[in-house]
């Protein structure tokens, strides 16, 4: 509780920039569990733990609203998903956008600082509203790591390329002169010329088409020399020439992930909000979630966001939903944060932290430690690193121990538990 805030905003510990005095409240009832809920003895405010977050005043099970915020990226509308999960249509609305707000604080925090090398962009059209109100979609991809940083929902207009090209921008860190990459579309050159000037190369992809099919392609440098870019174009390990084929496998990705987008289909989106809410949550879906065929190094299959060193694993939405949420996210993230040791003898030591990516994380987790106090959490991790320190066998180090230890050459053979038996470990019994 010692890193839980105060919700409300007029709190006299906020102005004061004094640390909050947090106390527990009892608990209080839904239909899936029974909550804690706390108070702020400065102000008197009571607050539950999932203030902030998207399970605030759920009547449902968590897991529900992340199986319903899963299956709107695999491309299935509303009234699908009421079907398939058994609740009403207008909950799953409510729902999809409390997740999309989330998602978009979400991505707006944690989607920066990437390195930018190879930029392409390009727009899809849809409509929304009525058949006869289109509205398009920009859309950006680093190409190096596949990663999708930002869109922009609005008109074909100047002013709509050149915030997508600005914020691509404001997010990203390069050291060189990145490669952007886009079709015809007559302000890409007037907007990469205003974003990035002459710190950029600058190719299009000219298409002429003649009866609705592509009759001719010309390629054409914008920005840069033609040296310069054939250059860039040698070191690129995506890119052959100057070309548009990575953003546009990204606009067909959005298509099968979002039901609005799906053609001849009546789920259209009603209002332009409901679509940004839907790729928000796409967005964060696709960056942080879903594993890309293209980014597999033997074994492991990375996000776009662990290739562009956003983050060391793969995400879920319980985390985006909870975890970084503002009230609780202090307490639940240094309880998840690791810290490894190395030891001398070269072993890796568990800290007194979790190690978030470990996949031990699950029995601490489904014991619902995060919903007890915070001494009953720091006992339990306490216990565990205990257990993984001195009595787990690693097949990194050949099934031996981390730690060298003393044990009974003769003697019965018993089972030792702890926390309640969800860790056993084996060894002789002393005579």
């Amino acid at each position: 509780m010692k890193n839980l805030k105060c919700p409300n905003a007029d709190c006299t510990c906020r102005r004061d920039g004094r640390e909050a005095r947090i106390a527990t409240h009892g608990f209080y009832k839904t239909r899936s569990a029974r909550r804690r809920r706390y108070r702020c003895l400065a102000c008197n405010t009571t607050f539950s733990s999932t203030k902030g977050t998207a399970y605030y005043r759920l009547q449902h099970g968590r897991s529900l609203f992340d199986d319903v915020a899963n299956l709107s990226v695999e491309g299935v509308n509303k009234s699908a998903i009421s079907r398939v999960k058994g609740i009403a249509w207008n909950t799953v609305h409510r729902w999809l956008e409390r997740a999309g707000e989330l998602c978009r604080k979400f991505n707006d925090k944690h989607i920066r600082g990437f390195e930018l090398s190879e930029l392409q962009v390009d727009e899809i059209r849809t409509i929304s509203g009525g058949r006869k109100q289109p509205i398009w979609i920009f859309a950006a991809i680093e190409v190096g790591s596949r990663l999708w940083p930002t869109t922009v929902v609005g008109r074909r207009s100047y002013q709509n390329t050149a915030t997508l090209l600005e914020d691509v921008r404001m997010r990203s860190e390069s050291a060189n002169k990145p490669m952007i990459m886009a079709d015809g579309f007559e302000f890409y050159e007037r907007a990469v010329d205003q974003v990035f000037g002459i710190r950029c190369l600058f190719g299009r992809v000219m298409k002429t088409r003649r009866e609705n099919r592509v009759v001719r392609v010309e390629r054409r440098v914008s920005c840069g020399t033609s040296e310069e870019l054939e250059e860039a174009l040698e070191n690129s390990e995506d890119s052959e020439t100057i070309n548009t084929s990575f953003v546009e496998r990204l606009n067909l990705m959005l298509r099968q992930m979002t039901a609005y987008l799906t053609r001849r289909a009546a789920c259209h989106s009603r209002r332009k909000e409901q679509l940004e809410n839907q790729l928000e949550i796409a967005r964060s879906f696709y960056n942080f979630m879903r594993p890309h065929r293209a980014l597999k190094f033997g074994r492991l299959v990375k996000t776009p966001a662990m290739q562009a060193d956003l983050t060391n694993r793969r995400l879920s939405f319980w985390e985006i939903f909870l975890l970084f949420a503002s009230v609780i996210q202090n307490t639940l993230r240094s309880a998840l944060m690791m810290t490894r040791m190395v030891a001398p003898a070269e072993v890796s030591l568990w800290s007194l932290h979790l190690i978030a990516e470990a996949p031990n994380i699950a029995i601490l987790a489904a014991m619902g430690f995060f919903t007890r106090t915070r001494r009953h959490l720091e006992v339990s991790i306490e216990k565990y690193t205990k257990f993984y320190n001195e009595f787990r066998n690693h097949q990194g180090v050949g099934n031996e121990l981390l730690t060298a230890r003393e044990f009974a050459e003769d003697g019965p053979i018993e089972c030792q538990s702890e926390l309640g038996g969800m860790l056993n470990f084996y060894c002789r019994k002393a005579a």
